[in-house]
C-alpha cells in the first residue's frame, strides 16, 4: 500500500491541503481540507476508475450520508462539504468518515 502524498492550495484568502492517493499510476484527489473549517469531498476530481462509474460515486455519497450529522442530497456529486467541528466533536462521525473513505 502506498502512502498518500499531500498538495497545498494556492488560495489568497483560504488555505487548503489535499491528500493525493496514487493507485495504478493515477493520482486521486478524494477530499480537501480548508482553513475555513470544512472538509470538501472532491467528486469533480473522482473521474478515473473506479469512480468514473456514476453508480460507484453514488455509493460513495451514500456511505458519506452514513456519517452522523451528514445528509447530502442525491445530486450532491459535486463538492459537498462537512464541518470539521462535527468530526472533531463526534468520534462516531469521524469513524464513519474513515469507514466511508476506506
Amino acid at each position: 500500500m502506498q502512502l498518500p502524498r499531500f498538495t497545498w492550495g494556492k488560495g489568497k484568502v483560504d488555505g487548503s491541503f489535499i491528500p493525493v492517493l496514487d493507485h495504478n499510476g493515477q493520482p486521486h484527489y478524494p477530499l480537501a481540507v480548508y482553513t475555513y473549517g470544512r472538509l470538501e469531498i472532491q467528486f469533480q476530481w473522482l473521474t478515473r476508475p473506479p469512480f468514473d462509474d456514476l453508480e460507484l460515486r453514488h455509493e460513495f455519497l451514500s456511505r458519506l450520508n452514513g456519517i452522523p450529522g451528514v445528509s447530502f442530497p442525491e445530486d450532491a456529486i459535486t463538492r459537498p462539504s462537512i464541518q470539521l467541528s462535527l468530526l472533531a466533536t463526534d468520534p462516531a462521525a469521524l469513524q464513519s468518515l474513515k469507514d466511508a473513505l476506506d
